[in-house]
């Protein structure tokens, strides 16, 4: 999201850690929930991410993208996540040999961090795809800038 969309990073952060938190509320008012039940139905996020895209509807898009991206992070993990409430199976990524707050879940962040950013300097996602590293070559190409002003913030990155 920061990489498409940063103005919607708050709300990508919210649907990241609503499978946990849609528990809490449910027991607040309430319903108790089983961990890793119903709010973790990888279906259903994907349905709801796929529906927000088709509606172009992008705060949507953001909160339940996060939400698909936590059921991802956790289908890594040994207690693996149900992808519907038809299926008494749970998905396990890896094998499910990643651990929560482990070395191995940084390094498989760290990379699907690095891959859309990648992505992003290759063109997807348009212009507005990148905001971290400015296009300085090309800001000179167009005459926006002078050869001083290009030599002085070229190796500028942010």
């Amino acid at each position: 999201c920061a990489v498409l969309a940063p103005e919607l990073v708050p709300v990508a952060v919210a649907g990241s850690t609503a499978p946990d938190w849609m528990e809490y509320v449910s027991a607040a008012l309430g319903r108790r929930l089983s961990h890793r039940g119903i709010t973790h139905y990888g279906a259903w996020w994907g349905v709801a991410t796929a529906a927000a895209v088709a509606l172009s509807w992008w705060p949507a898009v953001a909160f339940f993208a996060g939400g698909l991206s936590h059921w991802f992070a956790d289908a890594l993990t040994p207690s693996g996540v149900p992808l519907s409430s038809g299926s008494r199976a749970r998905v396990h990524f890896f094998g499910g040999r990643i651990r929560t707050g482990s070395a191995e879940e940084y390094i498989v962040s760290g990379v699907w961090a690095g891959a859309w950013i990648i992505a992003a300097q290759i063109g997807f996602g348009g212009e507005s795809a990148n905001p971290w590293l400015m296009p300085w070559a090309d800001l000179y190409k167009s005459g926006v800038m002078d050869l001083n002003e290009w030599r002085a913030a070229r190796w500028q990155f942010l």
